[in-house]
Order: structure tokens, then C-alpha cells, then sequence
């Protein structure tokens, strides 16, 4: 038996979320350790997407912290609207994100990941032509 001391990958303590007057989360608090599942329901409007926003780091929370024991740009998000520039080429995108973090050998990834996609036959598209799949995927 282990007996050691984990810490949480995950930490929310007493989060609050606001837009304005409008409060989407309250006093939410939860950790979240190796091996463990987090399952995210509600009506809509509930602050679901917030809350996942807020454990990427795409969002801060109002009050309260998120602690993520993680490299954050390992953590991949794909939400109702997917981060990517519409007037931009697939191509164009995944070399913009590949540069702002710095990613090694980018150009030679973008090739791999665009023919991994089933997206190197549309590598040189504006991504506002492609279908909802092909932008989830991109």
C-alpha cells in the first residue's frame, strides 16, 4: 500500500464566475486526482463550458483559484466553437498555434497532423469553407 501524500492534477477552490451581473458559477469547489473521472452536467446555461474554460485556462475565474498539476499545453479543449481563425488556411492556423507555442520540428508536425486529419487535401482551404467535422478535427 502507498502511503505517500498525492497532490490533486486538479484544484478548484470556492470559484466564482461572473459576466457582469450575471453569476454562472458559485462557490464551486472539487479536486481531481490521477486516475479519477470528472463527469460535467446541467441544463443549458448551468456554466459547464465556463467551468471547462476555466480548467484550460482560457478563462479566470471572478473569485476563488484553479490549480492544474499539469502542463497546460499538453490539455487539449475542443469546444462549442473551435479556436481556429476562419479566414485563415488549416495550414495557416496550425502553423500560427505551432509558432505562438513554440512547438519543435513545426513544419514537419503540421505535415504529419494534417495527413493524420485526413486534412492534407484541404491543407490550403480557408478553414470558413470546411464542414464542422473538418473544422473539429483541425
Amino acid at each position: 500500500m502507498d502511503a505517500r501524500p498525492t497532490s490533486p492534477l486538479v484544484s478548484v477552490r470556492d470559484v466564482d464566475k461572473r459576466y457582469g451581473m450575471r453569476r454562472v458559477l458559485r462557490e464551486v469547489s472539487f479536486e481531481l486526482n490521477e486516475g479519477e473521472t470528472l463527469l460535467v452536467t446541467g441544463p443549458n446555461g448551468s456554466g459547464k463550458t465556463t467551468l471547462l474554460r476555466l480548467l484550460v485556462g482560457l478563462q479566470a475565474p471572478t473569485r476563488g483559484t484553479v490549480g492544474v498539476a499539469l502542463d497546460r499545453s499538453r490539455i487539449g479543449y475542443l469546444g462549442h466553437e473551435p479556436l481556429v481563425y476562419r479566414e485563415l488556411t488549416a495550414l495557416e492556423n496550425l502553423d500560427l498555434y505551432g509558432r505562438l507555442y513554440r512547438v519543435p520540428e513545426r513544419r514537419e508536425r503540421i505535415g504529419m497532423l494534417l495527413d493524420r486529419l485526413g486534412l492534407w487535401e484541404a491543407r490550403a482551404e480557408r478553414v470558413a469553407r470546411f464542414s464542422r467535422g473538418m473544422t473539429q478535427r483541425l
